[in-house]
């Protein structure tokens, strides 16, 4: 039987962490597929870390990676990448905005052949306007400087094959967004739109101030060395 891996990244997302395991667990329950789900705790200052681990003593598919200190969305992404050992890996956020209910869409597509398939953003419900506009502004400004590999509303809702994953692990890291690294890492990737419900607990984690940052670090990265660190706490992945 194949292994889909589930990679999400958490931080301050504790009340997220039971619903989005219910959701993921409820989808896997009739496809076959063995299931293993990487929580990555990215230096959480609330229960994250807590809740993560009582998961795991009563579920043997949870795996964790948890991070001494925080380091932003991207590196938490990249090391469950790297840690992951499904067949496929899947990344999506912890807060149910990359729609559970998709994945066996994701998971078919990805069987038909195709290396990575990467969700797109067609709506998104509880963005400001100007939230909105700033995404668009950053994210063009980011694809502009991979060279346009990938459509402007892409999100790091996807799933890759494990080639890819081997793959992404040999590049070199960089503080750019994962899923432009996982674009490098593939020949040839497919889409499926999606829309993005509102979030039903909590605030988003993803500020300004971090869109902006990784926008620099983006853009300047390559000249400055500036590249996604993180020390891990403590694993139980073997």
């Amino acid at each position: 039987m194949k292994k889909i891996s589930v990679v999400t990244p958490c931080y301050n997302e504790a009340e997220n962490i039971e619903p989005f395991h219910t959701a993921i667990t409820h989808a896997f329950s009739s496809l076959p597929y063995e299931l293993e789900i990487v929580y990555v705790n990215d230096g959480s200052s609330d229960t994250s870390e807590e809740r993560i681990r009582a998961l795991s003593l009563r579920d043997p598919r949870v795996k964790y990676i948890f991070f001494a200190k925080n380091a932003g969305q991207q590196a938490a992404t990249s090391a469950g990448l790297v840690h992951a050992s499904g067949d496929a890996v899947m990344m999506m956020d912890v807060d149910l905005q990359h729609p559970p209910h998709l994945i066996p869409d994701f998971i078919e597509r990805w069987e038909e052949g195709n290396e990575v398939v990467f969700g797109i953003r067609r709506a998104r419900s509880d963005d400001s306007p100007l939230r909105g506009i700033t995404s668009k502004i950053a994210a063009t400004i980011i694809a502009l400087g991979e060279g346009w590999r990938l459509p402007r509303d892409t999100s790091d809702f996807s799933i890759m094959d494990r080639s890819v994953v081997q793959a992404f692990k040999k590049l070199p890291p960089r503080a750019v967004m994962t899923r432009f690294q996982v674009a490098r890492a593939a020949r040839a990737y497919a889409f499926i739109p999606f829309d993005v419900p509102p979030r039903t607990i909590g605030e988003s984690k993803y500020t300004y101030k971090k869109l902006l940052t990784l926008l620099w670090k983006s853009t300047f990265g390559k000249s400055l060395g500036t590249l996604p660190r993180y020390e891990i706490k403590e694993t139980n992945i073997v």
